[in-house]
């Protein structure tokens, strides 16, 4: 059986990158984060399911049998939740500054800057496929950069040109 890789077309992918503009950016970086558990050992995306399935199934059988203790609270569930969620929004932190270069290479010129200096889904669009085009990620991978090019947006794509050094993230 063959599989055909996924064509991602970039009209939606800027649509979904505009769609991400609403998120706060630590919430992207988390976003990406998440996007990136695939190149981890499937052990610790296994963590977070087992995690995520505990709070599921803890609360499922709460509601079936109320006479069983509440097991964690909820303060405790939260804490587990929240380390996850700041874990994913390093690992998108470190890896949106680790291709912060080669990005700016390939963004930051004045036409480009000039055409995105509003957010239209048309500015959106060629972004995205400029990213997707220059960090030459799989096919299959090119939602990763709807996501980066919400990051971008977010910081605004002169802001981001005009950083030398590190991100200000």
């Amino acid at each position: 059986m063959v599989i055909e890789a996924k064509q991602h077309d970039f009209e939606i992918l800027a649509d979904e990158a505009i769609k991400l503009l609403r998120l706060e950016l630590g919430e992207l970086h988390a976003t990406l984060g998440g996007q990136l558990l695939a190149q981890y050992h499937p052990t610790r995306v296994a963590g977070i399911v087992s995690y995520l399935s505990a709070l599921r199934s803890a609360s499922e059988a709460k509601n079936l049998y109320q006479v069983l203790p509440s097991g964690p609270s909820l303060n405790e569930w939260g804490k587990g939740l929240g380390i996850i969620y700041e874990e994913l929004k390093q690992d998108g932190v470190k890896h949106f500054s680790e291709i912060s270069a080669d990005i700016r290479k390939a963004i930051c010129n004045e036409d480009i800057l000039r055409m995105s200096d509003q957010v239209t889904r048309s500015a959106v669009q060629v972004v995205v496929m400029i990213v997707s085009a220059n960090l030459r990620m799989p096919r299959e991978l090119d939602p990763i950069s709807a996501t980066l090019a919400a990051i971008l947006f977010k910081i605004g794509l002169r802001n981001f040109c005009n950083q030398n050094g590190p991100d200000i993230l």
